[in-house]
């Protein structure tokens, strides 16, 4: 009966192992897959085909001012939907940060929007050193949550200066890529 048992043990226990490694390949896939620019020319709305986004609305400031979407139009916009608990949002926070870096000078703006508490968003900023513009959405009703199509996160959206949706993704990437710094500074040429 032992011998029987140390062998379920074995089997499951290498199940085990296999499983809890698989969240960590699919990260590691993911990242593999980011700089792909296959990925950019299946998501990449050509300009002719590009959706009219409705940018009613406003947003916080961490320090409460109110930040209306509507006065962003006529620039670049790149908004990205996150959480402090969220890992793929974690992980991607780098590469935004210098893509603002890289890409605010030329035009883009980029606002990424948490619905969480703004004392949970500071203490987390204040940890990370994201240094990024951060804005917060009192939404109970969820009106842009469901009108971006924030379905998991991050979510993120690039949107163009006449207020038309280029991209939507939902999952991590690798946003400082050669590849999408082109494309953006492309957008910010139109």
């Amino acid at each position: 009966m032992k011998r029987r048992t140390d062998r379920r043990i074995r089997i499951f226990g290498g199940a085990g192992l296999l499983l809890a490694a698989v969240p960590a390949l699919v990260v590691l896939c993911g990242l593999a897959a980011a700089g792909s620019q296959g990925f950019l020319d299946r998501s990449w709305i050509p300009a002719g085909e590009r959706p009219s986004l409705d940018l009613s609305g406003s947003l916080a400031t961490l320090d409460g001012e109110r930040v209306s979407l509507q006065g962003l139009k006529g620039k670049a916009l790149l908004i990205n939907a996150w959480a402090t608990w969220c890992g793929p949002c974690r992980l991607e926070m780098p590469y935004l940060a210098d893509l603002h870096r890289r890409l605010s000078k030329e035009g883009l703006e980029i606002a990424a929007v948490s619905w969480e508490d703004p004392g949970a968003v500071r203490t987390f900023l204040e940890e990370t050193g994201a240094d990024y513009p951060f804005l917060l959405l009192s939404d109970p009703d969820r009106i842009l949550q469901g009108r971006f199509q924030v379905i998991g996160l991050p979510t993120t959206l690039i949107v163009d200066a006449r207020g038309r949706l280029a991209l939507h993704h939902v999952g991590m990437y690798v946003w400082n890529s050669p590849e999408v710094v082109n494309r953006i500074r492309h957008l910010l040429a139109e």
